[in-house]
């Protein structure tokens, strides 16, 4: 029995709000431990090591969440697993609030990940640049009081949600609805008809720009600070870095729609990897936040770009389970930014050498994603 959801009484306009918030604030809730790092760190005696490990529990827990509650849709409706998993990402948000320890930040910060990995995000620049905002705009403002933010604003929205939305139950599809096709074995799928070059090209384009990303997202403040500017400057840098990552969204995304993914994406990353060099050499606050805006724009519009790309080296069909794979790959590069940045720092890497990293990882990036838009896509049969 298949289940939808559709417009409550609440109206069109006021569930599309209510969604767009819940985007915005799980972008919120996935960055904010990165904004208040500079003060987290020293009140829990962090080292970098544990501090990556942390930074990177969010993006664990998404991964199981999302597999979870993608199980639960299927069984109880989306509504009550939006439902539920707007709950979840609220209050272990504000769980984390009364953390005393390393161990208690970090599980408030997987179980945080596990309601967000509920969700599908796409909310994440507009909820980073609007946390890092309340952090540049009250640079004094308590970690406990950003993640009391950050864990309230949800459980507003969920009343609401329970309002706004209801769940249509359907019963079998209408007698001109063409039956579903019959399941497709996954490794034919991805492998069979010539397609191994492609879906491997995808997976490595898809770790590698999620490594960049999630490392620069998780350490940015933190990484102004150690380079000795204020932590009010990393809360700006951050917020730059998500506000450019919007417009370079929309334009790349553009871009790929109309010039096809090669050259646009080519120059893409070409141009981070100029972000990162001049990153990790930017003498001053005015050159860094410029070069980390420019980071932001091409390494999130490369890998929104990336999203719409991958279904095209795929049979009609079976979309889902080719891009789908990419993704789950990619999270392993999601995980591993975070913590890859601890452990640069933790060898005694300086915060110039730790974002210089990030430029060979842009470049075999880059060079993967030419050599995939080389391969025709075999779609006619698996």
């Amino acid at each position: 029995m298949a289940r939808k959801i559709v417009v409550g009484p609440a109206g069109f306009g006021a569930v599309i709000a209510m969604c767009f918030c819940v985007s915005m604030l799980e972008g919120f809730d996935l960055q904010i431990i990165g904004i208040v790092a500079p003060q987290l760190i020293p009140y829990f005696k962090l080292s970098p090591s544990e501090a990556g490990q942390a930074f990177a529990a969010s993006t664990i827990g998404l991964v199981i969440g999302a597999v979870l509650f993608g199980w639960l849709a299927d069984r109880i409706g989306r509504k009550r697993v939006l439902i539920g998993s707007v709950a979840a990402f609220g209050i272990f948000s504000l769980a984390t609030m009364v953390a005393q320890d390393y161990s208690h930040l970090y599980l408030c910060r997987l179980l945080t990940g596990v309601g967000i990995g509920g969700l599908m995000f796409s909310g994440m620049p507009l909820g980073g640049g609007s946390v890092a905002l309340i952090a540049l705009l009250a640079p004094g403002l308590d970690w406990r009081t950003v993640f009391g933010i950050g864990g309230l604003l949800p459980l507003v929205l969920v009343p609401l949600l329970a309002f706004g939305l209801k769940e249509d139950v359907v019963g079998a599809p209408a007698a001109d609805v063409a039956a579903p096709k019959s399941a497709a074995n996954p490794a034919r799928v991805l492998f069979g008809n010539g397609r191994t070059p492609a879906t491997l090209l995808l997976w490595v384009t898809y770790f590698l720009t999620l490594i960049v990303l999630y490392l620069l997202l998780n350490w940015l403040p933190t990484l102004v600070v150690a380079k000795g500017m204020t932590k009010a400057d990393g809360s700006l840098v951050s917020l730059v870095f998500n506000l450019a990552s919007v417009v370079g969204a929309i334009f790349i995304g553009r871009s790929v729609d109309r010039f096809g993914m090669r050259w646009p994406l080519a120059v893409t990353y070409l141009l981070l990897v100029g972000s990162t060099m001049l990153m990790a050499q930017a003498p001053g606050l005015l050159t860094f936040a410029i070069a980390a805006g420019g980071a932001g724009a091409f390494v999130i519009g490369a890998q929104y770009s990336l999203y719409g790309v991958a279904p095209a080296f795929y049979p009609q069909g079976h979309y889902g389970t080719g891009a789908g794979a990419a993704v789950a790959f990619g999270r392993l590069g999601s995980i591993i930014g975070p913590m890859l940045g601890g452990q640069l720092l933790a060898s005694g890497a300086s915060p110039s050498q730790v974002i210089a990293a990030m430029t060979p990882v842009s470049i075999v990036a880059g060079l993967a994603v030419v050599a995939l838009s080389f391969i025709r896509p075999r779609t006619d049969a698996l």
